[in-house]
């Protein structure tokens, strides 16, 4: 079987292991470094929302890929691969996958950090 046609798992909402890992080398500074890396997520969502009638822009690639970046940092596991999914789609010019992509980050946003909550 070519390695293109294996499905590839889901990552979890949360990558529990960075984030003990980013606790154990910041300790209460963690918590900071998460609500701003929250802030981020809803910002570049707002703008990405915005853009939305142009998925295939440099702009809209660019903040999904701030998305991904900074929800990978966190560890916010599937936020971070569905958003760098989501880049990759834009930068090949496959607008009506990137809408769809686009539609569903949102929740997905909002099912990952309140999965962050309280860990």
């Amino acid at each position: 079987m070519d390695c293109d046609d294996t499905p590839l798992a889901e990552p979890p909402l949360v990558d529990d292991a960075l984030l003990a890992g980013l606790r154990e080398a910041l300790g209460p500074a963690t918590d900071g470094l998460i609500a701003k890396a929250a802030d981020v997520v809803e910002d570049r969502l707002a703008k990405l929302k915005a853009l939305a009638t142009d998925p295939i822009s440099d702009g809209f690639a660019r903040l999904a890929h701030e998305i991904g970046g900074v929800s990978g940092q966190v560890g916010l596991a599937r936020l971070s691969r569905e958003a760098l999914a989501l880049e990759h789609l834009a930068r090949i010019g496959e607008a009506a996958k990137a809408r769809a992509v686009a539609e569903s980050l949102d929740e997905l946003a909002r099912a990952s950090l309140a999965a962050m909550q309280g860990r």
